[in-house]
């Protein structure tokens, strides 16, 4: 999925509170990347934004930005399954023991193939993968943050 893009929960936020933001995936968009996420980042945002006292407005705004971008969503798999399991197992990286939540979000991205992975979260970055997922064929997607996106993918078409 090499004109794809795969967003993490945090990357909403950054849309919304900041234009410029919006506008590196507006571009994405327009250059036609396919612009995704999975139902599991889907439901963390809309949680999170459940909880906020201005619910309302975010929820309607992410609504928007989810119709604008023409959003795909991926859904379970066997290689998510697979994937999420042999993550929670290794302990050759600690750093991501008690973000299940994050490692499944990158085992979505690793089993639909995604070759850009857009967050904030540094760990997800520096995180090694376990031989096992290595060996089975699965790839780890090149992560950034928005500007590095910008500046990497978008920049070089």
């Amino acid at each position: 999925m090499d004109q794809s893009v795969f967003l993490d929960a945090c990357v909403f936020y950054d849309c919304l509170e900041h234009p410029r933001c919006k506008q590196i995936l507006d571009r994405a968009h327009n250059l036609g990347f396919k612009i995704c996420t999975s139902i599991t980042v889907l439901g963390e945002t809309l949680i999170t934004m459940l909880r906020q006292d201005d619910a309302d407005d975010h929820i309607a705004a992410f609504v928007s930005l989810l119709k604008e971008w023409d959003m795909l969503f991926v859904v379970p798999s066997d290689g998510v399954r697979i994937i999420c399991y042999e993550l929670g197992e290794d302990y050759t990286d600690t750093r991501m023991l008690g973000q299940a939540t994050d490692r499944t979000h990158l085992a979505y991205a690793m089993a639909y193939g995604f070759k850009h992975f857009i967050s904030t979260d540094p760990v997800i970055r520096t995180y090694s993968l376990p031989r096992k997922v290595l060996d089975m064929g699965f790839e780890k997607p090149e992560v950034y943050n928005l500007i590095e996106f910008r500046n990497d993918v978008l920049n070089r078409r």
